[in-house]
């Protein structure tokens, strides 16, 4: 087991190589989650010998429901990794909805009455429904 200073002198040197803004390349990303999933692989009788010790769980079950799930995880995360990495397009829903608003109230659909509402709140709580409206836009 590591000592207190084994363990903080570890965490030092990764928020050291964080800093260095190393992570933000989609490349070394893409290679660590590679790299993750090449250990996970090699070390799989290791870590179902241990699924058993510690839970009891037989190797078919440990593969199905703690390293399959890993390595699916990873594959996701790799196949998903550029899509997410984009920039952000932002959408202003708030005008058409305001002109909505008065003219054909019948039409009005549940984002465009919250959006018009929200129209109403201080500045502080519209600015933060606004960012939330984007993030559900951008899924």
């Amino acid at each position: 087991m590591n000592s207190r200073e084994e363990i903080k002198a570890i965490v030092e040197s990764q928020r050291a190589f964080f800093k260095t803004n190393t992570t933000l390349d989609l490349s070394y990303r893409i290679d660590a989650l590679k790299k993750l999933k090449a250990m996970v692989i090699s070390h799989e009788k290791e870590m179902e010998e241990a699924l058993e010790k510690d839970l009891g769980r037989h190797y078919v079950e440990a593969y199905f429901c703690d390293i399959g799930s890993i390595i699916l995880e990873i594959n996701e995360t790799i196949a998903g990794l550029k899509k997410w990495a984009r920039a952000a397009q932002r959408v202003s829903i708030a005008q058409p909805c305001l002109k909505r608003w008065w003219t054909k109230p019948s039409h009005l659909t549940t984002l465009q009455l919250l959006t018009a509402a929200m129209m109403w709140l201080t500045s502080a709580w519209k600015s933060a429904l606004i960012k939330s409206f984007t993030l559900v836009l951008q899924r």
